[in-house]
C-alpha cells in the first residue's frame, strides 16, 4: 500500500488542481495560510509550506498585505511539471541545549549537525545554561530567525517553559531530546530510563550486592530522573524484594559540593549495610567519589557504583561502570522525527533509543567473606 503524500503536498496538489480545472484563473486570490489550515485541519506551518512551494515554483504571487494570487507569468510550464522535487528541500533548524558536557550531550549535537548536513539543512545552536529564562529567550531568538523547526534539550525543573507549551499548541515542528514533558503531546526521543536503571540494579545484584542506594539530584518534575527512580523501584519489584525508601538520596547537586558530600557521608553512617550505589548522572558519581575519599573510603573496594554515562578513556576500562546512552542514535532520530513533521507527517510521541551497560572500574563482586 502506498503511503499518503505529506499534508503540505496535499494542499499543493489541491491548488494545482484548482488551476488545471479552471476554478482558479490568473489573478484570482488563493486561500490564506489560516484558511487552508482550517479547511485541511493542519497547522499553519504546514499550509505556509504549501504556499511557499507554490510561490517558489511561480504558481502564485504573494503581495504584502493583500495575500496570494494565481500568477500570470510562467504559469503554463509550471503546471505541466507539477511534481515538486522533495529532495531539494533545505531547512533551517534550531537546537537548544543546556551546555556541552564531557560525559553526555556533545555526541548528540555532533549527530544532529551531521544529519543536518546529510539532509541539506542548516543548524543554529543556542545554549540555555540550565536557565528557564535563557531557554525561553533562545526559543524567541530562533523563531525571530524564522527557523523551520526546533530540537530542544529541556532544562530540569517541575515547571514547563511556557514557550515550549505554546509551540506544541500551535503544532510547530518540535522534538524534545533526553526527556519529555508530562501531559504535553510533543514528540521526544530519549533512552528508556526505567529499563536502563533496572538493568543497572540487576547487574549489582549479580555481583552479590544486596543493599543498594540510589543517588540523584531532586527530580522536580524532570522526566529522566523520575523515570530512573521508577526503574530502581521496578528492579526491587522484579526481585520480589521489599524496597526501603530510606535508600533514596535525591538531594545531591554538583553546585552544592560541600552540602552534597555531607549528605552522602551522613547516609553512609545511617546505612552501614549499603555496599553499592546506582547514580543517576556521571557528575553526581564524581561527587560521591569525593565524599567517599574524604572519609577514607574508595570505589570499588568499599562501594561499587554504576552511573549514567562516563567520559571516554584512551585505553582500558572506563572509570565507571555505566549506562552508555546512544547519543549518535538519539541525535539522528531527533532530526528524522523533525523532518517528518516538516513534511506534514504524524510522528510518534515518545521514541526510545537502545542503550548499553558498559563494564568499568567502579564495580566488583562483593567479598563473601
Amino acid at each position: 500500500m502506498n503511503a499518503s503524500p505529506p499534508l503540505y503536498k496535499q494542499i499543493y496538489d489541491y491548488i494545482i488542481g484548482q488551476v488545471k480545472s479552471g476554478v482558479l484563473a490568473p489573478g484570482d486570490r488563493v486561500p490564506s495560510e489560516k484558511e487552508l489550515a482550517y479547511n485541511f485541519q493542519v497547522s499553519r506551518i504546514t499550509s505556509k509550506k504549501a504556499l511557499d512551494l507554490l510561490s517558489q515554483e511561480q504558481v502564485i504571487e504573494r503581495i504584502q498585505g493583500k495575500g496570494s494570487f494565481i500568477a500570470h507569468s510562467r504559469l503554463e510550464p509550471v503546471i505541466r511539471n507539477t511534481e515538486p522535487d522533495i529532495r531539494k528541500e533545505t531547512y533551517l533548524i534550531g537546537l537548544i541545549i543546556p551546555d556541552f558536557g564531557d560525559s553526555y550531550g556533545t555526541g548528540i549535537v555532533r549527530a544532529i549537525e551531521g544529519a543536518c548536513n546529510n539532509n541539506r539543512s542548516h543548524l543554529i545552536i543556542k545554549l540555555s545554561y540550565g536557565s528557564s529564562t535563557l531557554e525561553e529567550q533562545a526559543i524567541t531568538d530562533l523563531m525571530d530567525l524564522d527557523v523551520d523547526g526546533l530540537i530542544v534539550f529541556p532544562i530540569s525543573g517541575r515547571h514547563y517553559n511556557q514557550k515550549i507549551l505554546e509551540l506544541v499548541i500551535k503544532n510547530y515542528p518540535l522534538v524534545l531530546v533526553d526527556r519529555h514533558l508530562k501531559g504535553i503531546p510533543a514528540s521526544s526521543v530519549s533512552t528508556d530510563n526505567r529499563l536502563a536503571t533496572l538493568e543497572a540494579a540487576k547487574h549489582l545484584w549479580s555481583l552479590g550486592h544486596e543493599r543498594i542506594g540510589f543517588i540523584s539530584r531532586p527530580p522536580e518534575g524532570t522526566s529522566a530522573i523520575e523515570e530512573r527512580i521508577e526503574g530502581y523501584q521496578m528492579a526491587y519489584s522484579q526481585q520480589a524484594l521489599q524496597l526501603d525508601p530510606r535508600l533514596f538520596l535525591t538531594n545531591i547537586s554538583e553546585h552544592n559540593l560541600e552540602g552534597s558530600m555531607r549528605s552522602i557521608q551522613d547516609f553512609i553512617v545511617r546505612h552501614p549495610d549499603v555496599t553499592a550505589f546506582v547514580v543517576s548522572e556521571y557528575v553526581l558519581a564524581a561527587v560521591l567519589k569525593y565524599a567517599l575519599e574524604d572519609i577514607e573510603k574508595s570505589i570499588p573496594d568499599d562501594y561499587s557504583v554504576i552511573c549514567f554515562d562516563s567520559p571516554p578513556t584512551c585505553a582500558g576500562k572506563p572509570l565507571y561502570t555505566h549506562i552508555r546512552q546512544n547519543e549518535n542514535g538519539i541525535g539522528k532520530k531527533a532530526i528524522e522525527l523533525l523532518l517528518e513533521q516538516l513534511r506534514g507527517n504524524i510522528v510518534p510521541q515518545n521514541t526510545f533509543i537502545a542503550f548499553e551497560l558498559v563494564d568499568g572500574q567502579s564495580t566488583k563482586k562483593i567479598d563473601a567473606t
